[in-house]
């Protein structure tokens, strides 16, 4: 693919271009921003000089990684899975603890053997 100019709109509303010549394996995104995306597709013209230029659309809401529905599960399931966690653990600590000996209600009787004459 030939070198060419992307230019797209960032969160904040302003403009940035990206150089891009795979061949070289070269990236170069635009350290400044810009008000609209004719200054930065301007910018990007005066700096690469014959370079082909090309509008990247914003993705879909459904494919933003930061959509809040999407946080909301992953927060959702986190705190779930570490809800179970820690009652596992818990679990697991208070059959530790326990003492290893009879329980009460066979303490006294032996197996056996009768303690009777």
């Amino acid at each position: 693919m030939a070198e060419h100019i992307t230019y797209r709109r960032e969160d904040d509303g302003r403009w940035r271009w990206l150089y891009n010549y795979p061949e070289a394996e070269v990236e170069l995104r635009s350290s400044k921003t810009y008000p609209s995306a004719s200054h930065a597709r301007q910018a990007a013209a005066e700096l690469y000089p014959g370079v082909a230029l090309a509008e990247v659309a914003d993705p879909p809401a459904a494919e933003d990684e930061l959509a809040p529905a999407k946080l909301l599960r992953q927060a959702a399931l986190s705190l779930a899975l570490l809800a179970i966690f820690f009652r596992v653990l818990r679990g697991a600590g208070d059959r530790g603890a326990r003492d290893p000996a009879t329980p009460r209600s066979r303490r006294g009787q032996h197996r056996g053997v009768s303690l009777r004459g």
